[in-house]
């Protein structure tokens, strides 16, 4: 039993004696500035490795003895992303971390950025952006701008005119995009072709309130009736223009308007006619209607329409004009 003794208490002393004492860090300050400075430890226990563990990246950093102990570099020649970071320094088993802030050397180039938002604008709601200035340098740390300020901001008043737009005229990533608004109002023309006994129906230019042409896939609901019932067909904006066509039955009369979302045209009527084609110009806005004489023109075939085929909505409906 005393033998025994003897040898727990002897390898509780060996056990003692291989523990790694915490290095004490000679130069020790709460700033790392990276790559440049060199951290000097005092030390007993060897073999010791290094890493330096950043909110974004781990770096493995260089160990190089000295005569009282080691000290830590770092080999590489280049910056890094600022901001807390530990320093892990591993012997055998045994880890011991130090807290640090880490700091670039200053002299990396940065730019200025001017992020814009939203990055679509639609003028139906409102043409102010907004701007917000932020200064980076190559490492993707942030600067102060003004007065020890992180962002700047500021309002502009676009133009509504549709088109892409940057901010830095070199810098794509600073693009956005004007888009054009809804259709402010509806001018309508129809004609008349005899041999094939049908109503060319024309809805355009349609625009938005600043003047563009609403945008192509724009649905228009082109709404006619005879006294019997109603029909409606549906056409795509291409261009500016959405286009219908209408068979003409037993030489009926129809009267017709055009509608998109909460904007309504005027009404106009649709007249059989015996000559080879005639070509009714009803230009037809929203508050106003202006009608021109009737001219015959030289035969033309219209493009090929994107309209649906019409629907009957009403056999007791009436139209107002």
């Amino acid at each position: 039993m005393r033998l025994l003794g003897i040898l727990v208490w002897f390898l509780f002393f060996i056990s003692c004696n291989n523990s790694v004492e915490k290095p004490i860090w000679v130069n020790e300050c709460s700033n790392f500035v990276f790559p440049k400075d060199t951290f000097h430890f005092q030390s007993n226990s060897k073999d010791w490795s290094a890493i330096l563990y950043s909110f974004t990246q781990p770096v493995e950093l260089s160990i190089e003895p000295e005569r009282k102990g080691f000290r830590v570099i770092v080999d590489r020649n280049s910056g890094i992303v600022e901001g807390p970071a530990h320093l892990c320094l591993t012997s055998g088993k045994t880890n011991f971390f130090f807290t640090v802030n880490l700091l670039n050397t200053g002299d990396s180039l940065s730019q200025m950025v001017d992020y814009r938002s939203p990055k679509t604008v639609n003028p139906d709601s409102n043409i102010q952006h907004q701007s917000i200035i932020h200064k980076v340098d190559r490492f993707q740390n942030l600067e102060t701008v003004i007065d020890a300020n992180f962002f700047f901001e500021r309002e502009y008043i676009l133009s509504p005119v549709v088109k892409t737009y940057r901010a830095i005229e070199d810098k794509p990533l600073t693009a956005y995009y004007m888009q054009a608004g809804s259709c402010a109002k509806i001018p309508i023309s129809s004609s008349f072709d005899a041999d094939k006994g049908r109503f060319n129906i024309s809805a355009g230019i349609l625009k938005d309130k600043y003047g563009n042409n609403i945008a192509d896939g724009s649905l228009i609901r082109f709404i006619y009736a005879n006294g019997k019932n109603i029909y409606r067909q549906e056409s795509l904006v291409k261009n500016g223009f959405a286009y219908a066509q209408i068979p003409s039955k037993n030489q009926e009369i129809y009267k017709l308007y055009a509608e998109t979302n909460n904007v309504k045209s005027g009404v106009i009527e649709l007249k059989y006619s015996t000559k080879e084609t005639v070509k009714i110009k009803n230009i037809i806005e929203v508050k106003e209607e202006r009608k021109k004489p009737e001219k015959p023109l030289i035969k033309t075939e219209l493009p090929k329409t994107t309209s649906t085929p019409a629907k009957v909505l009403s056999k007791t409906m009436e139209i107002d004009e």
